[in-house]
């Protein structure tokens, strides 16, 4: 008589915390996940009267920095998450997308994305990197190749970083560039609406002196790009050929999603360019609040990269 064994997992609940610098004004947001589910902790900015990039690309005031801290330290009082993530932008951040096998265990990943960043800026062992794989959410036996997105930065910054990451003791962490933390975000969004329909879905992050795009279809961040000083119509010309590249027509896309600094959602070139009239992206759909609920000043848009980077 064989006697089988069971063992139960005991579901934990895992929370992450994100912070988007952006200048004077950081984002920040903290998110729970329990049993696929996502329920929202915190959201919140703060101001400063000095650019927080300066000082992480520059020669730091440690006064400002501790400031930085100590205001991070009060947002975050009695968190409980594990992981903090840095939303970063240029010249803070650089990032990169590289094809790899699907099998490709993750410690090769590492000596891989270290050896083409420093193929691609110049610099040696002073690199950091940090890595997120498309379609990470899935079985990786059913593709035979994905983007490895690979955010890149400084030592010095990362040192930096620590300091302001020691605003959460006992949390671990890491970079994540705005455009990868968009990818993730419109992946979180095809998968919390898995009833319906969209074909591929685009998000377009309008800031100041640039523009992000973050693609994903069946449910799968697909790709993520941005580039400074673009316009509405380099931006939309940029996508449509991404989605060649990808092997999709314009009529592909089923939804574009619009967020960043102002409650923009008017994207008329791109309104023509893949005939869909855009939306705004508000993260809240993502952890199920429902956006309307909120006062009429709350602009969504600007939280997407911190919740995409959480979720």
């Amino acid at each position: 008589m064989r006697i089988g064994h069971y063992s139960s997992r005991v579901m934990k609940a895992v929370a992450r915390a994100a912070v988007d610098v952006q200048g004077r004004q950081l984002q920040y947001a903290e998110i729970e996940e329990y049993g696929g589910r996502r329920r929202l902790l915190r959201l919140g900015s703060c101001d400063f009267d000095f650019n927080v990039v300066d000082e992480l690309v520059g020669s730091p005031d440690s006064d400002k920095l501790l400031s930085v801290r100590g205001a991070l330290r009060d947002v975050f009082a009695g968190s409980v998450a594990s992981e903090l993530r840095f939303v970063l932008r240029p010249p803070v951040v650089r990032t990169f997308f590289s094809a790899v096998p699907s099998d490709l265990p993750r410690s090769s990943l590492q000596v891989r994305a270290r050896q083409e960043a420093a193929l691609l800026y110049g610099a040696g062992p002073d690199l950091m990197v940090d890595l997120n794989l498309t379609g990470e959410a899935y079985d990786e036996s059913h593709f035979e190749e994905r983007w490895l997105g690979v955010s890149v930065t400084l030592e010095d910054v990362r040192k930096k970083l620590g300091r302001l990451a020691g605003a959460l003791p006992g949390s671990s962490f890491q970079v994540c560039s705005s455009r990868v933390a968009a990818g993730k975000a419109v992946q979180r969004f095809q998968q919390v609406r898995e009833e319906e329909e969209d074909g591929i879905v685009m998000a377009v992050g309008c800031f100041e002196g640039h523009y992000e795009l973050a693609f994903a279809k069946d449910r799968q961040w697909l790709f993520s790009h941005g580039v400074l000083g673009m316009t509405e119509a380099d931006a939309a010309f940029f996508a449509a050929n991404i989605l060649r590249r990808f092997g999709y027509d314009p009529v592909s896309v089923g939804r574009v999603l619009v967020y960043g600094e102002s409650n923009r959602k008017d994207l008329p070139t791109f309104e023509l360019a893949f005939g869909v009239t855009p939306s705004a992206f508000d993260p809240l759909m993502l952890v199920n609040i429902d956006p309307t609920t909120l006062d009429e000043d709350y602009n969504g848009g600007a939280f997407l990269p911190c919740v995409g980077a959480a979720v």
